[in-house]
């Protein structure tokens, strides 16, 4: 008997052992980014592109294209997947679109902000999908308070942020939410 209680704690001990290193290992899905990683060159290093800033009149240039990569809605893995209208994860970096604000499917206020939700969700998957996509820098912030990368997307002159205000799916970004009930 007191084999195998020595048994089952060595067992629970193991098992308690392997689990905080995991955890400590950050193996989470979700992105938390490092201080080095804050800096745009070596984020955008990850992205696989070059440093491309804007100029004194403030013209952004591209800072990563897509190539092809393939989205669906997010689930348990995080790598090229759409959150919602305006937040998507390109390879294994979290972005928000940085010249809207879509509605909220996850805590929406009201049922037509779900649906509006849904639609601009759908909307980012139809787009990114379409086929290649540049990824450009805004100026000012290059980080939002959750620590998702800030950026326009872009197909040629097609702005996506336009196009989903075009289609009443987003609100153009003023520094703050703004109500899509009532």
């Amino acid at each position: 008997m007191l084999g195998l209680v020595v048994f089952a704690a060595l067992v629970c001990l193991a098992l308690w052992v392997a689990f905080a290193q995991r955890s400590s290992l950050g193996t989470s899905d979700s992105y938390q980014p490092t201080p080095s990683s804050r800096r745009p060159d070596v984020r955008q290093r990850e992205l696989g592109t070059s440093v491309d800033l804007p100029d004194e009149t403030g013209r952004v240039e591209p800072v990563a294209s897509s190539a092809g990569t393939r989205f669906e809605r997010c689930e348990k893995i995080r790598t090229n997947c759409v959150v919602d209208g305006d937040t998507f994860w390109y390879q294994g970096v979290k972005i928000r679109v940085s010249d809207v604000d879509a509605p909220e499917i996850g805590r929406p206020r009201c049922v037509q902000e779900r649906e509006l939700g849904i639609l601009a969700t759908n909307y980012l998957v139809e787009f990114l999908n379409e086929g290649t996509f540049d990824l450009h820098r805004t100026t000012g912030r290059h980080q939002d308070r959750y620590g998702r990368e800030l950026y326009v997307i872009k197909r040629g002159d097609r702005s996506f942020g336009d196009d989903l205000v075009s289609r009443g799916l987003a609100h153009r970004w003023i520094g703050y939410k703004q109500s899509w009930c009532g």
